[in-house]
């Protein structure tokens, strides 16, 4: 007998059959992601500082995950190279990015062959942590605060320096936007490492330094340089008596390093949920919380959208500013 006309053949029923199972299928999967460990990639190498406040996260996380999470060091090219894994990384969400500041925003606008553009190649999940960091300048300046050394910088153009760890590093570009919007020459002088421009710091060497909150904490306290200002939105809980920039006088010369957790672009959007929730439950954490805090650092959380839009924010704020560096490189 044929088939009444309209009504698909036993082939095209198959198939159907087929897709509807795999639909179901895959609607499960996500419902209940993750099914397997979670890879969270560091783009830089094992026991340096992101790496250690990825894996204070990390063990708070995988509890709200219900889940393992392994550790994937992937260092090299300032972090381009973990980023660029996690980008072309299979967009199934089980393969997460804790990337800073550098790899998300300088790096991309510094670079030309920087071989992937974070808000198009990944899907921002969470923020997790931000670092404040502190301008700091040597005793022997005589400045007590930030609006000093401005008038001193003011007073004589071109005579007062800052060190940083490299040319087109966050440290680098604080002082440039510090410079730009002061209306002040300072002169930059590129270190291979923090230590290395503390300890010209310390020899009256170079004046100022844009240094991380802990170091400068620890050595204020010893008495060996002066905090002058902190370059988050808030007080640091390690300085509560500095004031922050616009405490300062300069309102938007806020220059924080932060990281976060980042996914290719096109996961799962309940995966994406499931990896926020679990993060957010994570930072909730008094212990994580206080540990951060003795680091020198704040929780920051956000959801995927906003995080995204923070990306956007800091992109063109520091767009901006490489815009403004000379053609020769200090």
């Amino acid at each position: 007998m044929a088939k009444p006309a309209g009504l698909p053949g036993r082939g095209a029923l198959a198939s159907i059959t087929l897709a509807l199972l795999l639909g179901c299928g895959a609607a499960m999967a996500q419902d209940n992601f993750p099914i397997r460990p979670v890879r969270l990639v560091v783009p830089v190498e094992a026991g340096g500082a992101t790496d250690v406040q990825a894996r204070m996260f990390m063990a708070e996380w995988a509890k709200g995950l219900a889940q393992t999470v392994i550790i994937d060091n992937k260092p090299g090219a300032g972090g381009a190279i973990g980023a660029d894994f996690v980008a072309k990384s299979k967009p199934d969400a089980y393969t997460v990015c804790f990337c800073s500041t550098s790899q998300l925003v300088l790096l991309p606008l510094t670079e030309p062959d920087y071989p992937l553009v974070p808000l198009r190649d990944l899907q921002p999940v969470t923020p997790v942590y931000v670092a404040d960091g502190t301008i700091v300048v040597r005793l022997g300046l005589k400045v007590k605060t930030l609006a000093e050394f401005i008038a001193l910088a003011k007073a004589s153009p071109g005579k007062l320096t800052f060190g940083s760890t490299g040319t087109g590093g966050i440290i680098h570009l604080t002082g440039v936007l510090i410079g730009n919007m002061a209306g002040i020459n300072i002169v930059h002088v590129p270190y291979k490492g923090e230590q290395s421009a503390v300890n010209d710091l310390l020899g009256d060497r170079i004046d100022m330094v844009p240094l991380s909150a802990l170091l400068a904490e620890r050595m204020a306290k010893a008495g060996k340089l002066r905090v002058l200002a902190v370059r988050g939105t808030a007080r640091n809980p390690l300085l509560p008596d500095v004031p922050t920039m616009s405490e300062s006088g300069l309102p938007g010369a806020e220059t924080p390093n932060h990281g976060g957790l980042l996914v290719a672009a096109g996961a799962p959007a309940a995966a994406v949920e499931k990896l926020y929730t679990a993060a957010a439950t994570a930072l909730a954490s008094a212990d994580i919380r206080d540990r951060f805090m003795q680091s020198g650092q704040r929780v920051f959380v956000a959801r995927p959208e906003a995080y995204a839009s923070f990306l956007r924010q800091e992109t063109d704020k520091w767009a901006r500013v490489v815009k403004s560096l000379p053609t020769t490189k200090n």
